[in-house]
């Protein structure tokens, strides 16, 4: 089908353009410019289409085509240079009046580098008056030969030093005379003498008086070693005069006028006793548990029947516990028992009196002391 369409085509009717594209006829229209009932002319090279810029979308320019060659140009430029590889650009630079030939450089602005003895150095003038010398903490000095004269020392080996105070004090510098016939004045006053933890001292024949003993040979609790010395105690006339001492502090051992090493069986702080009256003959504590690793042992036992029948008395490790002995005890009598050996319960428990049958009344009475051992 061709462009082109007419109306009325047997009445001579209008011919519109249109395009035939796959036999569907789109048509040709004119683009005019202008606002609502204003005519500005239609579009054409003298009278082109406005376009916003905002409403172009980014794209590649590229130098193609013609360009406009600007005006001259006038006044200060400012132009950067690429240089290709292998190709230095050269650039003078101006301060704004005349080119620059020492350019200024700020050392603060210069990265760290190393310094080399290449080049020519300035002779510095001869010095004069004092020179402090030193050394850093990471330094050290090699050996020094000879040294005439030292003026000021302030610290040797790391330890600082007093030189000329004569004081003995941790700060003083010690020496070790090899040779010196000079003989020393007679020693006056008092002399202080001490032996430090690394040394020994040998043998002494005889210390005539030692006014302060500051500790012995062998702590308690260490390997015991070496000989035995001998001590003596400090008599007493009786004990119940005597000025008690504190739990840790040291004592005097002591005797009695005669010289006889007063010793007691138990320390009267340990002692524990107990007495019970039962008439149902159940199992019942008569000395309580004494704490957490002390243990009760039991020394003396008087027990008394005043009933008509006949029982036996069982002491136990704890009212529910083992039986550790057993006593008869016949009607209206009794027993007494002294142990040879202390009877020892377990620790942390009570002892307990266990009669075989009711019986009015059984009367139990115990001794005894009590220990961690």
């Amino acid at each position: 089908m061709s462009d082109n369409v007419t109306a009325n085509p047997g009445s001579g009717g209008a011919t519109f353009a249109t395009d035939d594209i796959s036999g569907v006829q789109f048509p040709r229209t004119k683009i005019a410019l202008g606002a609502d009932g204003v005519h500005d002319g239609d579009v054409s090279s003298a009278n082109p289409l406005p376009v916003s810029l905002a409403s172009v979308p980014s794209h590649a320019v590229t130098n193609a085509g013609t360009f406009a060659v600007q005006a001259a140009q006038a006044g200060l430029w400012s132009v950067g240079v690429t240089a290709a590889v292998g190709s230095p650009a050269f650039v003078r630079l101006s301060d704004g009046t005349s080119a620059i030939s020492t350019l200024p450089v700020s050392l603060a602005s210069v990265p760290a580098h190393d310094v080399t003895n290449t080049g020519t150095f300035a002779v510095q003038a001869a010095q004069t008056g004092t020179w402090t010398v030193g050394l850093s903490a990471a330094q050290t000095l090699d050996t020094v030969s000879t040294v005439s004269t030292v003026t000021n020392l302030s610290q040797l080996g790391g330890q600082a030093i007093a030189m000329g105070t004569g004081a003995r004090s941790a700060g003083t510098l010690r020496v070790t005379v090899a040779t010196d016939d000079v003989v020393p004045a007679s020693q006056s006053g008092t002399w202080t003498v001490g032996i430090s933890s690394s040394q020994t001292l040998a043998t002494v024949t005889t210390v005539s008086t030692v006014s302060i003993l500051t500790g012995g040979g062998v702590a308690h609790g260490s390997t015991d070693s070496g000989n035995p010395v001998k001590v003596g105690g400090r008599a007493v006339a009786g004990l119940s005069g005597a000025t008690l001492t504190s739990s840790g502090q040291r004592s005097d051992v002591v005797t009695d006028t005669a010289g006889s090493l007063l010793v007691r069986k138990t320390p009267l702080e340990d002692i524990v006793t107990g007495v019970l009256t039962n008439t149902d003959g159940a199992s019942t504590s008569v000395i309580a548990a004494q704490g957490a690793g002390v243990k009760t042992y039991v020394t003396d036992v008087v027990i008394a029947n005043s009933s008509a029948t006949n029982v036996t008395v069982d002491l136990r490790d704890g009212t529910a516990g083992s039986v550790k002995w057993t006593f008869p005890v016949p009607a209206n009598g009794g027993v007494a028992h002294r142990f040879e050996t202390p009877l020892p319960f377990s620790a942390n428990t009570a002892v307990a009196a266990d009669a075989s049958a009711a019986a009015t009344t059984i009367t139990v009475s115990i001794n005894g002391f009590k220990s961690k051992i």
